[in-house]
């Protein structure tokens, strides 16, 4: 690169590692990395150039809209500060712009309030408790200070049963009556998403396919099932609407998990049929290779995947996964990321929210409504709690995360949703918004079982783009299947 490139990487606090002197980036070149890296690049080097060259691919028509690329660099307490207090102030902003609410006060303002005013607050939930009368008392936070509310069962029914699912550290706006010191609710309001957003249909057939977790390099990996699956994107299986179908398969996005992992728990060496990650890399690069190369590809990492654990997660490093990385028609992004197919001169595309889904395993557990209905069998209403909420995990400890730019923040709506870590095959639609749980290639062991999973493996969700229908193509053999249904009464006896 030319001096005045280096000098415009150095005036934007960017130092440029020798390694990269020599690479041919143009002025116009630095600035899209700047801008990939959102401005908080300390130093151009190799691994960053790669990150880049990933992003632009060529002829590539999935454009990546979010992933996050931060270097690392160390954390302080003021960086869950920031992280909390965007937090707020991003949701606050949804809320306020919601009809339903009062005029809004300050926790501050409102305790000068005479008694019996009508008020609106914005705040969040500082805690949760139940009174001996099954009552809900929450304490509620916002810059200027806290307060307590009160939602009565008998009262409200109603809106006592959306209270109960409340959770702590979520940001909510609230109605109600100041009376003794205290807020009796007569309305809550989310961030939601609005009723208005609008259902996309694209202009020609083409169809999505979502590949969860294939755990490449398991002892249990399907790989008869997967033989099947990469038989059929090629058009050598099934009946007419099935390779009708698979010769209009435009995208494959998968949603985490691409690899089994190594030291992902205690004793799992016992469970590998690949016990070194860059040859489980290897190995799933050589089953995608077989995907036809018109097919374009979008994988994220999830938590058996090499890497950290908190969240965000970043790309997958080409050190790890060479092989994925010299793939034409694959993009590898961050969890969480969000993607853009299908875009044209005249139509918008589609965009594509993806997460591995490290939250849902607590909330399957902490929102009463979705425990009742099924728990982790019911990933979609996990999933609609967290659109509502827009924040993929509300909850400090519901997922380990990494403080600073809050990077879980649902601040554009997607059009499709996607999830995996659950190893769930389930769909549905909320306010036009697509959301899919991506299923799984691993068999169930019966550890799994007796750990409350439930999975669905060798499922494949299928949208078309033009009409938005869904369907659902297993691969799982009748002996498999068979052999799951066993497992699971071996598993549940007393």
């Amino acid at each position: 690169m030319d001096q005045d490139t280096i000098d415009y990487f150095l005036g934007h606090d960017v130092l440029v590692s020798p390694d990269v002197e020599d690479e041919p980036i143009t002025k116009d070149e630095a600035t899209k990395i700047l801008d990939i890296f959102n401005d908080e690049l300390d130093v151009l080097n190799q691994e960053v150039l790669d990150l880049y060259e990933q992003r632009v691919k060529d002829e590539s028509s999935i454009k990546v809209l979010k992933s996050h690329e931060e270097k690392g660099r160390s954390r302080s307490f003021q960086d869950f500060v920031k992280t909390y207090n965007q937090r707020y102030e991003n949701l606050r902003d949804l809320l306020e712009n919601r009809n339903q609410l009062n005029t809004l006060s300050s926790i501050k303002r409102v305790k000068n309030k005479e008694r019996g005013s009508e008020i609106g607050v914005i705040a969040m939930i500082r805690d949760k408790q139940n009174t001996k009368n099954d009552n809900i008392i929450l304490t509620l936070e916002d810059k200027t200070g806290t307060c307590k509310a009160l939602i009565k069962q008998e009262n409200e029914p109603e809106l006592y049963e959306e209270a109960r699912d409340l959770v702590l550290d979520e940001t909510i706006g609230l109605n109600g009556s100041w009376l003794s010191g205290i807020i009796y609710v007569t309305d809550l309001i989310f961030p939601e998403v609005p009723r208005t957003k609008p259902l996309k249909k694209g202009p020609e057939e083409s169809y999505v396919a979502f590949l969860g977790d294939p755990h490449f390099g398991s002892d249990v990996f399907l790989k008869d099932e997967f033989k099947k699956f990469i038989k059929w994107t090629n058009g050598e299986l099934g009946g007419e609407k099935h390779q009708h179908i698979a010769e209009h398969l435009d995208y494959i996005i998968c949603p985490g998990d691409i690899v089994e992992g190594v030291g992902i728990y205690p004793g799992q060496e016992d469970d590998l049929e690949i016990k070194d990650i860059k040859e489980q890399y290897h190995e799933a690069a050589t089953w995608l290779d077989k995907v036809p190369k018109d097919v374009e590809m979008v994988f994220i990492p999830g938590n058996h995947d090499v890497g950290r654990l908190a969240e965000p997660q970043h790309t997958i490093s080409k050190e790890y996964a060479p092989d994925l990385w010299e793939m034409d028609n694959v993009q590898l992004t961050s969890n969480p990321s969000t993607v853009r197919i299908g875009e044209t001169d005249d139509f918008p595309g589609f965009d594509i929210l993806l997460y591995h889904g490290g939250s849902l395993v607590y909330y399957a557990d902490q929102i009463p409504s979705v425990r009742e209905a099924g728990g982790q069998t019911r990933s979609d209403l996990i999933m609609e709690f967290l659109l509502q909420r827009r924040h993929l995990a509300p909850t400090h400890g519901s997922t380990p995360y990494v403080p600073g730019d809050d990077q879980l923040l649902i601040d554009d709506l997607p059009d499709f949703f996607v999830t995996g870590h659950i190893h769930r095959a389930r769909a549905k639609n909320y306010r036009h918004i697509t959301m899919i749980n991506a299923s799984t290639w691993g068999e169930t062991t019966e550890d799994q079982i007796k750990r409350g999973l439930e999975p669905q493996p060798g499922r494949v969700p299928i949208v078309n783009l033009r009409t938005r229908e869904m369907t659902i193509i297993n691969f799982l053999s009748k002996s498999t299947k068979k052999a799951e249904q066993e497992r699971v009464e071996r598993a549940t006896e007393v």
